[in-house]
């Protein structure tokens, strides 16, 4: 007897049954197959809950790959049945409410998608304690050669262990800066205060003026001795043992520093040039020498690669640039059908990451089928990451080889 117990609901005809029927049959489950790979749309009532549920045997909206829902009214829960379908879907919330997206009618989890958004969403078919996952949730793919043209909006930037917390204006102070790696490394393990680094504002002191400080043990009363000086001789004998020479000691002429700004120097061997580093400054100014330029209008350009050990999120879109005007040697992809047949789809479970069952491909696999997606990091170890969303040609193409495929089936 014929039944529907698969992903698709489509019909799995019994032994002996469909007798001068079965191409007609195979033909509907064949269109059946090319509409689970297409376009379709569901309209959500306008109602705290609504159901979607792929129908048995019969063409059905439901079944499509990219599903828009529309319609709706109010946030809503959207139960997507029957619970024991394992499947995946590009769900995209046409609505102007929040859409959540469960399977089971125990506490699995859900995915939630605001008005507006699209989301990759999985269902495990697990029954009434079935899950729902958001496919790309813990996607932390490694990037390599990301050229950023535009306007990049990020909430935070974090190296895997401490949060950027500079404002934008902060930032600009660098703007301009030539300094090397060796120059900055001079700041390595300051505890300045934004007060106390101040005090250098406008300094026009030579690499040899400051030198004086350098090694010097004074205390903030000895210091204090040459505060408005014009001296006595017990002034004078706090400078007895110096050997600094005149042009060295008239770095001092007129400095009306505190304590408090003179102990920030208290150690410091910096030379001329790395403290001129910081010497005309401009807002908004743009160097070559910096691998990420903030600019006046908090645009961020980035000259090398972006490499993240996380979760990357961001507030809008996240494009790749595919003007025509920037392409050449332009293929229409050939045998994607065969190509598609020849990828796996897994469930597994990161090293790093066990508590949460992810959804994908295997890179090694994939450098069999389509090395074209397939990207090797500089690590010493290679590890080998997949450009998910270049698939996506290969996936159109594949549904028009079916769709043709199909339509030569029905027009026999």
């Amino acid at each position: 007897m014929s039944d529907y117990v698969n992903n698709l609901r489509l019909e799995e005809i019994g032994t002996g049954e469909k007798s001068g029927s079965w191409g007609t049959a195979t033909n509907l489950n064949l269109t059946l197959i090319g509409e689970a790979l297409g376009h379709g749309s569901e309209l959500i009532a306008n109602a705290s809950a609504h159901t979607i549920t792929i129908a048995d045997g019969v063409l059905d909206e439901a079944r499509a790959l990219y599903l828009k829902c529309t319609g709706g009214g109010q946030a809503c829960t959207v139960t997507l049945a029957p619970n024991t379908v394992s499947k995946v879907w590009m769900m995209q919330n046409d609505t102007s409410y929040t859409l959540t997206f469960k399977q089971g009618s125990g506490g699995g989890a859900s995915v939630a998608i605001p008005a507006g958004k699209a989301k990759i969403i999985a269902t495990d078919g697990g029954g009434s304690g079935a899950i729902v996952y958001d496919v790309l949730n813990t996607f932390a793919p490694v990037l390599a050669d990301v050229t950023m043209t535009g306007t990049t909006i990020y909430n935070a930037l974090n190296d895997g262990t401490t949060t950027l917390t500079s404002t934008v204006a902060e930032l600009n102070i660098l703007d301009g800066v030539t300094s090397t790696a060796t120059e900055l490394n001079i700041l390595d393990g300051v505890t300045s205060t934004t007060a106390e680094l101040n005090i250098l504002d406008g300094v026009t002191s030579t690499a040899a003026e400051l030198n004086i400080l350098d090694g010097v043990t004074s205390t903030a009363t000895e210091l204090n001795l040459l505060d408005g000086v014009t001296s006595t001789t017990a002034e004078l004998n706090i400078l007895d043992g110096v050997t600094s020479t005149a042009a060295e000691l008239n770095i001092l002429d007129g400095v009306t520093s505190t304590t408090a700004e003179l102990n920030i120097l208290d150690g410091v061997t910096s030379t001329a040039a790395e403290l001129n580093l910081v010497d005309g400054i401009t807002a908004g100014t743009i160097a070559a020498s910096k691998a990420v330029i903030v600019d006046s209008n908090k645009d961020i350009t980035g000259y090398r690669n972006l490499t993240s050990t996380g979760t990357i999120t961001a507030a809008t879109n996240v494009t790749v640039s595919s003007d025509i005007r920037l392409k050449s040697n332009i293929e229409t992809i050939d045998s994607a059908l065969d190509k598609v047949k020849e990828m796996r789809g897994v469930y597994f479970d990161r090293h790093d990451d066990k508590a949460t069952r992810a959804v994908g491909v295997i890179a090694q696999e994939m450098q069999e089928v389509m090395p074209e997606v397939v990207v090797t990091d500089d690590t010493e170890d290679k590890h080998l990451s997949v450009a998910y969303g270049n698939l996506v040609g290969v996936l159109i193409e594949a549904v028009k080889e079916l769709s043709d495929k199909v339509e030569e089936l029905e027009d026999r």
